[in-house]
């Protein structure tokens, strides 16, 4: 029995809801780097493998798609971390996401081998790469990098609320702890480049306390 292919307007239609933001609940925000003394740091948001899993299955069922991945290392390279050189490996998967009746991408990812749980972190990096390329996931890389303020674990003191852009469809403030909070709007690219521009004037240590004291 032939498969019925989607109308365009059927893919569109799809495509519109792989694009819809997941819930903020289902939002994490990780620590990319940190301040010299460790006070601050930046942090950019990403949701787990799950919540990709999720939307194609909700959209799709568990039947209508699937993923294949292949796995590969590069022996013996080197790198720095706390002035120390560390001899490793470094794992890369390619994960290939295929939606009957839609199509087929590929993502890859990467982890140093001697990393806790490499294999698992470049499986997901390889995953929601290949699954933004149908746009579910992609809005996340559209964030510019926060600095916000961390504590003695290296945590978040506090963390950003999502703008509007990144809420699901009807939900026009994100809710904390049960309340609704005010929505920052999207990231002035043009007004945090023109910031950017005083590190170097002022010093990385001048310049991050100024920035401690603003937020």
């Amino acid at each position: 029995m032939a498969t019925t292919k989607f109308t365009d307007a059927d893919r569109e239609k799809l495509f519109v809801q792989l694009e819809v933001p997941f819930d903020p609940a289902q939002v994490k925000w990780r620590v990319m780097r940190k301040s010299n003394d460790g006070r601050s740091g930046i942090i950019l948001p990403f949701a787990d493998p799950r919540a990709y899993t999720d939307r194609l299955n909700q959209l799709f069922t568990p039947a209508g798609w699937t993923r294949e991945y292949t796995i590969s290392t590069v022996p013996s390279l080197c790198r720095m971390e706390r002035g120390k050189s560390i001899v490793t490996s470094k794992v890369l998967v390619a994960a290939a996401v295929t939606i009957a009746r839609l199509g087929s991408h590929t993502g890859t990812g990467e982890e140093w081998a001697d990393r806790e749980n490499a294999v698992t972190a470049a499986d997901a990096q390889a995953f929601k790469r290949a699954c933004s390329c149908f746009g579910l996931g992609r809005y996340l890389y559209s964030f510019g990098e926060t600095w916000v303020n961390l504590n003695g674990r290296g945590e978040p003191v506090t963390l950003p609320v999502l703008p509007v852009w990144a809420l699901p469809p009807g939900m026009t403030v994100q809710p904390i702890n049960g309340q609704a909070v005010d929505v920052r709007g999207p990231v002035d690219h043009k007004l945090t480049a023109e910031i950017e521009r005083f590190r170097s004037t002022l010093g990385i240590d001048i310049y991050e306390e100024i920035l401690r004291r603003a937020g």
